[in-house]
């Protein structure tokens, strides 16, 4: 083989290789599951987050973008569902995985925590409220019982009794910095900030 030509393809195969991993944009989670471009296990990580471990094939994404309100449910029976609060972005420009904590919020209440022993599988979210909820600005600067209190007022639309013992164990163990009453009127707040009314829902009748 003559050797200039050799050398062209030798160059050429070294592109190839070069270039074979460069990864695409980044993509939705759910929509890069149903594509194949990413793969990703998650376990339940208590009632505040989902742990997770997300990683792409050969030309995947960049990156995997978890959209605010996805649905995490526990294939464990009798476990809570996780709503994702706010988006999480999830870099694999450098990498073909990374781990990931998903902050999350419990849309079944009173039921026991889903724990890393628990598989937790995403599904888009049942709701167009919840999404706008978790989706909301306002909810970084929001006190974390406020945020839960507005997702069980959306899922679960429980009255003041179910939601009368956490939101005063919440106060307590806040030491001064909460109430009852500031917890209630902020998940009101946030509800309103959703275009929703807090009187349409039971906890506030």
């Amino acid at each position: 083989m003559d050797r200039h030509i050799a050398t062209v393809l030798l160059c050429l195969g070294l592109c190839a290789a070069l270039h074979a991993d460069i990864p695409g944009p980044p993509v939705d989670l759910l929509d890069g599951l149903d594509s194949g471009q990413v793969w990703a296990q998650f376990w339940g990580g208590g009632d505040t987050g989902v742990n997770g471990v997300i990683g792409r094939g050969e030309g995947g994404p960049s990156g995997v973008s978890i959209r605010p309100g996805t649905q995490f449910w526990a294939q464990t029976s009798g476990r809570q569902g996780q709503t994702s609060v706010g988006r999480t972005s999830v870099n694999l420009s450098s990498n073909t995985f990374a781990q990931v904590w998903i902050p999350t919020a419990c849309t079944n209440i009173n039921r026991p925590a889903p724990t890393e022993e628990d598989v937790m599988e995403p599904f888009p979210c049942p709701n167009m409220d919840m999404e706008t909820l978790c989706s909301l600005s306002e909810l970084p600067d929001a006190p974390r019982p406020a945020v839960q209190v507005a997702v069980w007022a959306i899922a679960n639309n429980p009255g003041y009794p179910r939601v009368r013992r956490y939101v005063r164990e919440q106060a307590r163990e806040s030491e001064g910095r909460l109430t009852v009453d500031s917890i209630m009127t902020g998940a009101a707040r946030l509800l309103e900030a959703t275009g929703l009314e807090p009187s349409e829902f039971r906890m506030y009748r």
